[in-house]
């Protein structure tokens, strides 16, 4: 949920649009990763490495919250969870519980637990 929040929420990164960046954000156990790929300069002859990176501290250190985020946000990680929850996650976060039943990796899931994400 907070990947989501952060990365889409962030104006900076709205900024690129329109100049070839690609930008794309992904958690997974151990790491949030946030990253854009920009040109150096666009065609009107603005350099593109600021902007990235002030995209990229706004994402990573300064994230807006705003409340209309949170509820989009809300509805897309609660859709992506229903994506992924098929046998095959449902047989790895089982087993990954029992195998870490002493530690947090048994019990925190990247996609998050959906009543916290609804509430």
């Amino acid at each position: 949920m907070m990947e989501h929040v952060c990365f889409l929420g962030s104006h900076k990164r709205e900024q690129l649009f329109g100049t070839g960046s690609k930008s794309n954000a992904i958690t997974d156990f151990q790491h949030t990763v946030y990253h854009i790929h920009a040109p150096v300069t666009v065609d009107d002859g603005r350099r593109m490495y600021l902007p990235a990176l002030e995209a990229l501290e706004e994402v990573a250190f300064a994230p807006k919250m705003f409340p209309y985020r949170i509820e989009k946000e809300r509805k897309a990680v609660l859709a992506e969870m229903q994506q992924v929850n098929d046998m095959e996650y449902r047989i790895e976060t089982w087993t990954l519980a029992g195998l870490h039943e002493n530690n947090k990796l048994g019990s925190q899931f990247p996609i998050g637990k959906e009543e916290q994400i609804k509430s």
